[in-house]
């Protein structure tokens, strides 16, 4: 697999988050997900070995199942259980 193709992976990924997200009207935490992938990779500049394309995967769908939860007036909802069922989801879809 060369750069180019887990770039145009993780350009997948990101548009399938934000359309879920704006689909609720969560613009907001859209930015949020942006802001937390820019500041992994600000960190990751200071730190050795960091794996870039697991750690934008983790960024880009920390809170992919964050509305869900918030929607959820049962409480039931976990938004870290469902968020990495996911993320397994979309990233199977896309990567295999």
């Amino acid at each position: 697999m060369t750069v180019n193709d887990i770039d145009n992976i993780l350009l997948e990924l990101e548009k399938i988050v934000e359309n879920k997200l704006d689909k609720y009207g969560a613009h907001g935490l859209f930015s949020h997900i942006k802001r937390v992938c820019n500041l992994c990779l600000y960190l990751a500049k200071y730190e050795k070995g960091v794996n870039l394309t697991v750690l934008k995967l983790a960024a880009l769908l920390h809170d992919i199942a964050r509305v869900e939860e918030d929607l959820d007036e049962s409480g039931n909802i976990d938004h870290a259980v469902l968020g990495a069922q996911e993320a397994e989801k979309n990233i199977k879809k896309i990567w295999i």
